[in-house]
């Protein structure tokens, strides 16, 4: 039999004495300072002082620069500043006219375009560059063109149409006005919109309507800008 052999197991352990006289190595607080920091607060608080010194100083400086504008009297033109308007020299004929006179020289009446294809400048801006009488109207152009006289045969009433072209009068209203002797009969209105704008206006005639006729254009200021003449007459 062989000889049995102890097993010994050694564990070396600090006891709670021991680790306590252990030494700890001294530990030192060091503190630092962020200088960027403080010299960027230490500046925005420079500027806040300096800002608010300025408007204290501005405020106090505005009544006195007022007091003294209105204590300053205004300055008075000297003789030789001052200008002398002469009297404007009349004519012989104009001197010659008292106002009685004057109201008896009757006013200019305003021309009228009777016939159409020529262009009519208006004292507001634009033009009626056609105007025209026809019996249809085809394509927004007249067809058919009426020269001076319309003839009713047969009894049967007839359209007639009033054509124009206007130019440069946009958003204006303008109207068509139909006359028999010299009685207005029809007032159409006409609403322009756009820089050349084409319309037209109807009106049937028939034997009972046998007389002169007018057909004229007006715009929304009273003033004529075109004006056609005609007759009715019956077979």
């Amino acid at each position: 039999m062989t000889d049995p052999k102890n097993i010994v197991i050694k564990v070396k352990y600090t006891t709670p004495d021991a680790a306590a006289e252990t030494p700890v190595p001294n530990v030192k607080m060091i503190t630092e300072w962020n200088i960027k920091r403080i010299a960027g607060a230490i500046s925005a608080l420079i500027l806040l002082i300096t800002a608010l010194f300025l408007l204290l100083l501005a405020g106090n400086s505005e009544p006195e620069v007022a007091a003294r504008n209105e204590a300053a009297p205004a300055p008075t033109p000297s003789a030789s500043q001052r200008t002398i308007q002469p009297n404007p020299k009349l004519s012989s004929q104009e001197a010659s006219v008292t106002p009685e006179k004057q109201a008896a020289i009757p006013a200019s009446p305003p021309r009228v375009s009777t016939h159409s294809k020529t262009s009519v400048p208006t004292g507001s801006g634009g033009r009626i560059r056609r105007a025209a009488l026809a019996y249809r109207i085809v394509d927004k152009e007249p067809a058919d063109l009426i020269e001076g006289n319309v003839s009713i045969g047969n009894g049967k009433p007839m359209q007639v149409y009033y054509f124009t072209e206007v130019r440069g009068k946009t958003a204006q209203i303008l109207f068509h006005e139909w006359f028999r002797n010299g009685r207005m009969v029809l007032r159409h209105p006409v609403a322009v919109a756009a820089e050349r704008w084409r319309t037209s206006s109807q009106r049937e005639l028939g034997p009972n309507d046998r007389g002169n006729w007018s057909v004229r254009t007006i715009d929304n200021y009273g003033t004529v800008i075109n004006e056609i003449r005609f007759t009715v007459s019956t077979e």
